[in-house]
Protein backbone atom coordinates (compact mmCIF):
# COMPACT_ATOMS: atom_id res chain seq x y z
CA UNK A 1 0.00 0.00 0.00
CA UNK A 2 1.26 3.30 -0.85
CA UNK A 3 1.89 6.19 1.50
CA UNK A 4 -0.82 9.02 1.41
CA UNK A 5 0.48 12.17 -0.49
CA UNK A 6 -0.10 15.77 -0.50
CA UNK A 7 0.64 18.74 -3.05
CA UNK A 8 3.63 21.10 -2.15
CA UNK A 9 1.17 23.87 -2.58
CA UNK A 10 -1.24 22.37 -0.14
CA UNK A 11 1.48 21.98 2.46
CA UNK A 12 2.21 25.89 1.68
CA UNK A 13 -1.56 26.39 2.42
CA UNK A 14 -1.44 24.58 5.68
CA UNK A 15 1.59 26.24 6.53
CA UNK A 16 3.80 23.25 6.92
CA UNK A 17 6.06 24.96 4.53
CA UNK A 18 7.15 28.13 2.42
CA UNK A 19 8.70 28.57 -0.85
CA UNK A 20 10.54 31.74 -1.83
CA UNK A 21 12.30 32.50 -4.85
CA UNK A 22 15.83 33.72 -4.87
CA UNK A 23 16.53 37.33 -5.32
CA UNK A 24 15.90 39.46 -8.76
CA UNK A 25 19.00 40.63 -10.68
CA UNK A 26 18.06 43.77 -9.61
CA UNK A 27 18.77 43.23 -6.33
CA UNK A 28 22.02 41.46 -6.95
CA UNK A 29 24.46 42.65 -9.57
CA UNK A 30 27.44 41.42 -10.72
CA UNK A 31 28.99 44.31 -9.10
CA UNK A 32 27.85 43.45 -5.47
CA UNK A 33 30.32 40.38 -5.48
CA UNK A 34 33.66 40.43 -3.28
CA UNK A 35 36.25 38.48 -2.96
CA UNK A 36 36.12 37.76 0.57
CA UNK A 37 32.67 37.95 2.02
CA UNK A 38 29.05 36.25 2.72
CA UNK A 39 29.01 32.90 0.14
CA UNK A 40 26.07 32.85 -2.17
CA UNK A 41 24.47 29.68 -3.66
CA UNK A 42 24.25 30.52 -7.50
CA UNK A 43 22.27 26.94 -9.72
CA UNK A 44 25.29 25.26 -10.93
CA UNK A 45 25.94 24.96 -7.18
CA UNK A 46 23.09 22.48 -6.03
CA UNK A 47 23.79 19.24 -6.83
CA UNK A 48 22.38 15.94 -5.34
CA UNK A 49 21.21 16.81 -2.57
CA UNK A 50 23.94 18.99 -1.34
CA UNK A 51 26.20 22.64 -1.74
CA UNK A 52 29.03 22.38 -3.53
CA UNK A 53 30.69 24.61 -0.98
CA UNK A 54 33.98 25.34 -2.77
CA UNK A 55 34.46 28.62 -5.16
CA UNK A 56 30.79 30.33 -4.21
CA UNK A 57 30.64 34.02 -5.02
CA UNK A 58 30.73 36.03 -1.85
CA UNK A 59 29.12 39.75 -1.12
CA UNK A 60 29.78 42.26 1.88
CA UNK A 61 27.89 41.69 4.85
CA UNK A 62 26.17 45.06 3.97
CA UNK A 63 24.76 43.23 0.99
CA UNK A 64 24.19 40.02 2.69
CA UNK A 65 22.19 42.17 5.42
CA UNK A 66 20.12 43.65 2.77
CA UNK A 67 19.14 40.60 1.23
CA UNK A 68 18.37 39.06 4.91
CA UNK A 69 15.19 37.07 3.98
CA UNK A 70 17.08 34.89 1.64
CA UNK A 71 19.75 33.92 4.47
CA UNK A 72 19.81 30.11 4.71
CA UNK A 73 19.07 27.87 7.98
CA UNK A 74 19.73 24.60 9.10
CA UNK A 75 17.33 22.03 6.96
CA UNK A 76 16.33 24.59 4.14
CA UNK A 77 15.73 22.76 0.56
CA UNK A 78 17.01 24.76 -2.08
CA UNK A 79 15.70 24.01 -6.16
CA UNK A 80 17.77 24.90 -8.98
CA UNK A 81 15.51 27.30 -11.44
CA UNK A 82 17.20 27.67 -14.58
CA UNK A 83 19.23 25.93 -16.80
CA UNK A 84 20.61 22.36 -16.90
CA UNK A 85 20.79 22.54 -13.30
CA UNK A 86 16.74 22.78 -12.97
CA UNK A 87 16.10 19.17 -14.37
CA UNK A 88 15.77 17.72 -10.94
CA UNK A 89 18.67 19.09 -8.62
CA UNK A 90 18.08 19.87 -5.07
CA UNK A 91 19.96 20.19 -2.07
CA UNK A 92 19.59 20.54 1.80
CA UNK A 93 21.15 23.28 3.95
CA UNK A 94 23.71 21.20 6.23
CA UNK A 95 25.57 23.06 9.44
CA UNK A 96 28.43 24.55 7.24
CA UNK A 97 26.15 25.83 4.50
CA UNK A 98 24.21 28.06 7.05
CA UNK A 99 24.14 31.80 6.75
CA UNK A 100 24.80 31.68 3.08
CA UNK A 101 22.72 33.47 0.47
CA UNK A 102 20.22 31.92 -1.86
CA UNK A 103 21.38 32.74 -5.43
CA UNK A 104 19.09 34.17 -7.88
CA UNK A 105 19.16 30.87 -9.56
CA UNK A 106 17.22 28.85 -6.64
CA UNK A 107 14.13 28.51 -5.06
CA UNK A 108 14.45 28.10 -1.29
CA UNK A 109 11.72 25.40 0.35
CA UNK A 110 11.61 26.00 4.00
CA UNK A 111 9.86 23.48 6.13
CA UNK A 112 8.34 25.17 9.15
CA UNK A 113 9.91 24.45 13.02
CA UNK A 114 6.55 25.20 14.70
CA UNK A 115 4.98 21.65 12.74
CA UNK A 116 5.49 17.95 13.51
CA UNK A 117 4.23 16.60 10.32
CA UNK A 118 7.09 16.46 7.63
CA UNK A 119 10.73 15.86 8.22
CA UNK A 120 13.09 18.35 5.84
CA UNK A 121 15.47 15.39 5.85
CA UNK A 122 12.76 12.93 4.26
CA UNK A 123 11.46 15.31 2.13
CA UNK A 124 14.76 16.07 0.47
CA UNK A 125 15.49 12.56 -0.06
CA UNK A 126 12.29 12.44 -1.44
CA UNK A 127 12.82 15.30 -3.93
CA UNK A 128 16.33 13.58 -5.11
CA UNK A 129 14.19 10.35 -5.92
CA UNK A 130 14.20 9.27 -9.43
CA UNK A 131 10.31 10.17 -9.29
CA UNK A 132 10.43 13.79 -8.39
CA UNK A 133 13.07 13.98 -11.13
CA UNK A 134 11.77 12.61 -13.55
CA UNK A 135 8.59 14.49 -12.54
CA UNK A 136 10.51 18.44 -12.64
CA UNK A 137 12.38 17.78 -15.71
CA UNK A 138 8.83 16.95 -17.62
CA UNK A 139 6.98 20.15 -16.18
CA UNK A 140 10.24 22.49 -16.11
CA UNK A 141 9.47 25.29 -19.16
CA UNK A 142 11.68 26.54 -22.13
CA UNK A 143 13.20 24.14 -24.64
CA UNK A 144 16.62 25.92 -25.17
CA UNK A 145 17.03 27.00 -21.06
CA UNK A 146 14.46 24.36 -18.41
CA UNK A 147 13.58 27.11 -15.71
CA UNK A 148 11.24 26.28 -12.95
CA UNK A 149 9.41 28.27 -10.21
CA UNK A 150 7.36 28.27 -7.51
CA UNK A 151 4.12 27.54 -9.26
CA UNK A 152 5.40 24.37 -10.74
CA UNK A 153 6.58 23.23 -7.49
CA UNK A 154 3.45 23.42 -5.55
CA UNK A 155 2.22 21.13 -7.96
CA UNK A 156 4.32 18.57 -7.01
CA UNK A 157 3.15 15.56 -4.84
CA UNK A 158 5.03 14.43 -2.04
CA UNK A 159 4.25 11.79 -0.28
CA UNK A 160 3.58 12.36 3.96
CA UNK A 161 3.55 9.12 6.20
CA UNK A 162 3.95 9.30 9.76
CA UNK A 163 6.72 11.32 11.08
CA UNK A 164 8.11 8.77 13.06
CA UNK A 165 8.09 6.82 9.39
CA UNK A 166 9.47 9.37 7.60
CA UNK A 167 12.67 10.14 10.41
CA UNK A 168 13.09 6.19 10.05
CA UNK A 169 13.51 6.34 6.73
CA UNK A 170 15.65 9.69 6.56
CA UNK A 171 17.82 8.14 9.43
CA UNK A 172 18.93 5.26 7.03
CA UNK A 173 19.11 7.48 3.79
CA UNK A 174 20.84 10.07 5.97
CA UNK A 175 23.36 7.43 7.72
CA UNK A 176 24.36 6.35 3.77
CA UNK A 177 24.32 9.99 2.03
CA UNK A 178 26.89 10.35 5.54
CA UNK A 179 29.20 7.73 4.70
CA UNK A 180 29.49 9.05 0.69
CA UNK A 181 30.01 12.46 2.21
CA UNK A 182 33.06 11.58 4.57
CA UNK A 183 34.65 9.35 1.35
CA UNK A 184 33.79 12.58 -0.94
CA UNK A 185 35.55 14.92 1.82
CA UNK A 186 38.74 12.28 2.39
CA UNK A 187 39.60 12.20 -1.43
CA UNK A 188 39.12 16.55 -1.60
CA UNK A 189 41.76 15.72 1.27
CA UNK A 190 44.17 13.18 -0.82
CA UNK A 191 44.00 15.22 -4.10
CA UNK A 192 44.66 18.50 -2.30
CA UNK A 193 47.73 16.96 -1.03
CA UNK A 194 48.54 15.45 -3.94
CA UNK A 195 48.23 19.19 -5.65
CA UNK A 196 50.37 20.38 -2.42
CA UNK A 197 53.34 18.22 -3.84
CA UNK A 198 52.66 18.91 -7.87
CA UNK A 199 52.49 23.11 -6.84
CA UNK A 200 55.79 22.82 -4.51
CA UNK A 201 57.76 20.82 -7.75
CA UNK A 202 56.35 22.05 -10.76
CA UNK A 203 54.68 25.79 -10.12
CA UNK A 204 56.95 26.91 -7.34
CA UNK A 205 60.16 24.73 -8.04
CA UNK A 206 60.21 24.35 -4.49
CA UNK A 207 63.09 21.67 -4.32
CA UNK A 208 65.71 23.61 -6.34
CA UNK A 209 64.61 27.32 -4.63
CA UNK A 210 65.94 25.49 -1.54
CA UNK A 211 68.65 24.67 -2.71
CA UNK A 212 69.48 27.54 -4.02
CA UNK A 213 68.82 29.19 -0.73
CA UNK A 214 71.55 27.14 1.07
CA UNK A 215 69.63 23.94 2.21
CA UNK A 216 71.40 20.70 2.30
CA UNK A 217 69.30 18.53 4.89
CA UNK A 218 67.38 16.45 2.16
CA UNK A 219 64.15 16.45 4.22
CA UNK A 220 64.17 19.91 4.05
CA UNK A 221 64.91 20.04 0.46
CA UNK A 222 61.65 18.38 -0.29
CA UNK A 223 59.72 20.75 2.17
CA UNK A 224 59.45 18.12 4.46
CA UNK A 225 56.75 16.08 2.76
CA UNK A 226 59.35 12.97 2.65
CA UNK A 227 60.38 12.07 6.28
CA UNK A 228 62.60 9.16 5.44
CA UNK A 229 66.19 10.60 4.69
CA UNK A 230 66.83 8.11 2.29
CA UNK A 231 63.86 8.46 0.17
CA UNK A 232 64.16 12.27 0.91
CA UNK A 233 67.79 12.17 -0.32
CA UNK A 234 66.63 10.15 -4.03
CA UNK A 235 63.90 12.37 -4.96
CA UNK A 236 66.18 15.77 -3.88
CA UNK A 237 68.99 13.96 -5.74
CA UNK A 238 66.61 14.63 -9.01
CA UNK A 239 66.45 18.56 -8.82
CA UNK A 240 69.26 20.89 -10.25
CA UNK A 241 70.79 23.47 -7.94
CA UNK A 242 70.36 26.38 -10.65
CA UNK A 243 67.72 27.61 -13.24
CA UNK A 244 68.40 28.53 -16.85
CA UNK A 245 67.46 31.03 -18.88
CA UNK A 246 63.32 30.13 -19.89
CA UNK A 247 62.95 30.39 -15.74
CA UNK A 248 62.91 26.41 -15.06
CA UNK A 249 65.44 24.08 -13.43
CA UNK A 250 68.39 23.66 -15.32
CA UNK A 251 67.93 20.93 -18.03
CA UNK A 252 64.10 21.30 -18.25
CA UNK A 253 62.36 22.53 -20.61
CA UNK A 254 58.86 23.38 -22.48
CA UNK A 255 57.56 21.24 -25.13
CA UNK A 256 53.46 21.47 -26.59
CA UNK A 257 51.00 19.19 -25.18
CA UNK A 258 50.64 17.67 -28.52
CA UNK A 259 54.09 16.19 -28.23
CA UNK A 260 53.84 15.19 -25.09
CA UNK A 261 50.48 12.80 -25.86
CA UNK A 262 48.49 11.53 -28.72
CA UNK A 263 45.67 14.25 -28.55
CA UNK A 264 42.42 12.45 -29.34
CA UNK A 265 38.47 13.48 -29.77
CA UNK A 266 35.48 11.57 -29.22
CA UNK A 267 32.87 12.06 -32.00
CA UNK A 268 28.83 11.63 -31.79
CA UNK A 269 26.79 9.42 -34.21
CA UNK A 270 23.87 11.18 -35.96
CA UNK A 271 21.27 11.54 -32.91
CA UNK A 272 18.47 10.45 -35.06
CA UNK A 273 19.73 7.52 -35.90
CA UNK A 274 18.67 5.83 -32.61
CA UNK A 275 20.08 2.63 -33.10
CA UNK A 276 23.60 3.73 -32.12
CA UNK A 277 22.74 5.01 -28.64
CA UNK A 278 22.38 1.99 -26.25
CA UNK A 279 21.25 0.91 -23.15
CA UNK A 280 22.66 -2.97 -22.39
CA UNK A 281 25.54 -3.71 -19.93
CA UNK A 282 27.35 -5.01 -23.19
CA UNK A 283 27.73 -1.68 -24.77
CA UNK A 284 30.53 1.09 -24.29
CA UNK A 285 30.31 4.32 -21.12
CA UNK A 286 30.37 7.32 -23.63
CA UNK A 287 30.87 10.52 -21.59
CA UNK A 288 29.98 14.07 -21.93
CA UNK A 289 30.94 17.41 -20.22
CA UNK A 290 27.84 16.49 -17.45
CA UNK A 291 29.50 13.46 -16.58
CA UNK A 292 33.13 14.63 -16.19
CA UNK A 293 31.01 17.49 -13.84
CA UNK A 294 29.71 14.51 -11.49
CA UNK A 295 32.20 11.75 -11.66
CA UNK A 296 35.36 13.23 -9.58
CA UNK A 297 38.98 12.66 -10.04
CA UNK A 298 38.24 9.15 -11.66
CA UNK A 299 35.23 8.37 -14.14
CA UNK A 300 34.09 5.04 -14.47
CA UNK A 301 30.38 5.40 -15.32
CA UNK A 302 28.32 7.81 -17.94
CA UNK A 303 24.82 8.60 -18.66
CA UNK A 304 24.91 7.51 -22.04
CA UNK A 305 26.64 4.64 -23.97
CA UNK A 306 26.90 3.75 -27.42
CA UNK A 307 26.82 0.27 -28.87
CA UNK A 308 30.31 -1.75 -29.83
CA UNK A 309 28.92 -1.49 -33.99
CA UNK A 310 28.29 2.14 -33.93
CA UNK A 311 31.60 3.20 -32.03
CA UNK A 312 33.52 1.11 -34.59
CA UNK A 313 31.61 2.27 -37.20
CA UNK A 314 32.37 6.60 -36.72
CA UNK A 315 35.63 5.48 -35.31
CA UNK A 316 34.89 6.72 -31.78
CA UNK A 317 38.67 6.71 -30.38
CA UNK A 318 38.67 4.66 -27.35
CA UNK A 319 39.99 5.55 -24.19
CA UNK A 320 42.49 3.35 -21.99
CA UNK A 321 41.85 3.18 -18.48
CA UNK A 322 44.56 5.80 -16.84
CA UNK A 323 43.90 8.24 -19.48
CA UNK A 324 43.97 12.13 -18.36
CA UNK A 325 40.32 13.60 -20.47
CA UNK A 326 39.47 17.39 -20.36
CA UNK A 327 36.95 18.88 -21.77
CA UNK A 328 36.79 21.59 -24.59
CA UNK A 329 33.79 23.03 -25.64
CA UNK A 330 31.06 24.73 -23.78
CA UNK A 331 32.36 24.19 -20.38
CA UNK A 332 35.80 24.09 -20.50
CA UNK A 333 38.90 22.45 -18.54
CA UNK A 334 36.64 20.11 -16.75
CA UNK A 335 39.09 17.04 -15.99
CA UNK A 336 39.31 13.67 -14.93
CA UNK A 337 40.92 9.96 -15.18
CA UNK A 338 39.74 7.51 -16.66
CA UNK A 339 39.27 3.99 -14.80
CA UNK A 340 37.82 1.65 -17.74
CA UNK A 341 38.08 1.13 -21.54
CA UNK A 342 35.57 3.86 -22.27
CA UNK A 343 34.62 6.44 -25.44
CA UNK A 344 34.01 10.24 -25.35
CA UNK A 345 31.71 12.93 -27.50
CA UNK A 346 33.40 15.66 -29.40
CA UNK A 347 33.74 17.92 -26.54
CA UNK A 348 35.92 15.75 -24.89
CA UNK A 349 39.90 15.33 -25.55
CA UNK A 350 41.67 12.62 -24.35
CA UNK A 351 45.63 12.44 -23.62
CA UNK A 352 46.79 8.98 -25.00
CA UNK A 353 49.92 7.78 -24.69
CA UNK A 354 52.68 9.07 -26.61
CA UNK A 355 56.24 7.66 -27.32
CA UNK A 356 57.23 8.63 -23.67
CA UNK A 357 55.75 7.33 -21.04
CA UNK A 358 54.56 9.99 -19.24
CA UNK A 359 52.46 10.24 -15.53
CA UNK A 360 48.70 9.96 -15.54
CA UNK A 361 49.07 11.76 -12.05
CA UNK A 362 51.14 14.43 -13.46
CA UNK A 363 48.96 14.96 -16.55
CA UNK A 364 45.88 15.18 -14.67
CA UNK A 365 47.30 17.95 -12.00
CA UNK A 366 48.63 19.95 -15.01
CA UNK A 367 44.95 19.84 -17.06
CA UNK A 368 43.76 20.76 -13.52
CA UNK A 369 46.16 23.70 -12.86
CA UNK A 370 45.70 25.18 -15.85
CA UNK A 371 43.96 28.72 -17.05
CA UNK A 372 42.04 27.65 -19.80
CA UNK A 373 41.77 31.44 -20.03
CA UNK A 374 44.78 32.35 -21.69
CA UNK A 375 43.04 30.36 -24.95
CA UNK A 376 40.79 32.19 -25.41
CA UNK A 377 37.62 31.07 -27.36
CA UNK A 378 36.48 29.50 -30.75
CA UNK A 379 33.21 30.49 -30.40
CA UNK A 380 31.03 33.98 -30.22
CA UNK A 381 27.94 31.76 -28.63
CA UNK A 382 29.21 29.65 -25.86
CA UNK A 383 32.76 28.97 -24.66
CA UNK A 384 34.73 26.43 -26.85
CA UNK A 385 38.32 25.75 -28.15
CA UNK A 386 39.36 23.84 -30.42
CA UNK A 387 41.83 20.83 -30.62
CA UNK A 388 44.59 22.67 -31.85
CA UNK A 389 44.30 24.85 -29.52
CA UNK A 390 44.79 22.00 -26.50
CA UNK A 391 47.57 20.57 -28.56
CA UNK A 392 49.09 23.92 -28.08
CA UNK A 393 49.29 23.89 -24.48
CA UNK A 394 52.69 24.41 -22.82
CA UNK A 395 53.88 21.02 -20.83
CA UNK A 396 57.20 20.11 -19.55
CA UNK A 397 59.88 18.40 -20.98
CA UNK A 398 62.07 17.20 -18.09
CA UNK A 399 64.24 14.32 -17.44
CA UNK A 400 62.00 10.87 -17.18
CA UNK A 401 63.43 10.62 -13.68
CA UNK A 402 61.56 13.75 -12.14
CA UNK A 403 58.42 12.38 -13.50
CA UNK A 404 58.96 8.39 -12.20
CA UNK A 405 59.91 10.09 -8.65
CA UNK A 406 56.79 12.26 -8.59
CA UNK A 407 54.92 9.32 -9.73
CA UNK A 408 56.21 6.87 -7.30
CA UNK A 409 55.01 9.77 -4.87
CA UNK A 410 51.84 10.65 -5.13
CA UNK A 411 50.57 7.05 -6.72
CA UNK A 412 49.61 5.83 -3.27
CA UNK A 413 46.72 8.75 -2.88
CA UNK A 414 45.26 8.51 -6.39
CA UNK A 415 45.02 4.47 -5.98
CA UNK A 416 42.92 5.44 -2.32
CA UNK A 417 40.79 7.83 -3.76
CA UNK A 418 40.44 5.77 -6.56
CA UNK A 419 38.84 2.47 -3.68
CA UNK A 420 36.79 5.56 -1.91
CA UNK A 421 35.28 6.44 -5.42
CA UNK A 422 34.61 2.26 -5.73
CA UNK A 423 33.06 2.76 -2.01
CA UNK A 424 31.12 5.81 -2.87
CA UNK A 425 29.86 4.28 -6.09
CA UNK A 426 28.45 1.15 -4.18
CA UNK A 427 26.69 2.88 -1.43
CA UNK A 428 25.25 5.49 -3.73
CA UNK A 429 23.75 2.44 -5.63
CA UNK A 430 22.71 0.23 -2.25
CA UNK A 431 21.05 4.40 -1.31
CA UNK A 432 19.63 4.61 -5.37
CA UNK A 433 17.58 1.35 -4.43
CA UNK A 434 16.55 1.42 -1.28
CA UNK A 435 15.32 5.39 -1.95
CA UNK A 436 12.56 4.11 -4.36
CA UNK A 437 11.43 1.49 -2.08
CA UNK A 438 11.21 3.12 1.02
CA UNK A 439 9.38 6.37 -0.18
CA UNK A 440 6.57 4.45 -2.24
CA UNK A 441 6.17 2.19 0.94
CA UNK A 442 7.36 -1.11 -1.18
CA UNK A 443 9.71 -1.04 2.81
CA UNK A 444 7.70 -0.11 5.61
CA UNK A 445 9.91 0.71 8.81
CA UNK A 446 7.98 -0.33 12.45
CA UNK A 447 4.38 0.06 12.85
CA UNK A 448 4.17 3.78 12.94
CA UNK A 449 0.96 5.42 12.34
CA UNK A 450 0.18 7.06 9.01
CA UNK A 451 -1.16 10.28 10.23
CA UNK A 452 -3.79 12.30 7.95
CA UNK A 453 -3.07 15.71 7.47
CA UNK A 454 -6.00 17.29 6.23
CA UNK A 455 -8.74 16.09 4.02
CA UNK A 456 -6.56 17.29 1.05
CA UNK A 457 -4.71 13.86 1.21
CA UNK A 458 -5.01 11.62 -1.29
CA UNK A 459 -3.88 8.12 -1.60
CA UNK A 460 -2.14 6.66 -4.76
CA UNK A 461 -3.47 3.89 -6.51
Amino acid sequence: MSYPTMLIGELCGNGVVELQTGPFGSQLHSYDYVADGIPVVPTEAIKERRIASQDLPKVTEETASRLSKHKLVLNDILFARRGAQATGQTAIVRSADVGAICGTGAIRLRVSQKQSKVSPSFLSHFLSSPEAIAWIRAQAIGATMPNLNEGIIKRLAVPVPGIEQQEQIAAILDDLDDKIELNRRMNETLEAMAQAIFRDWFVDFGPTRRKLEGATDPVEIMGGVVKDAERARELADLFPDSFGDNGLPTGWSFTKLGDAFIVKIGRTPPRKEKQHFGGSLSDVPWISIRDLGICGTFISESSESLTEEAAAHFRVPLIEPDTVVVSFKLTVGRVAIADRPMISNEAIAQLAKGTKKRSPWFAYLWMKSYDYSQLGSTSSIANAVNSKSIKSINFYDMPNTVEAGFDKLVSPLFELIRVRLKEIRTLAATRDLLLPKLMSGEIRLGDSEELDLSPAVSRAS
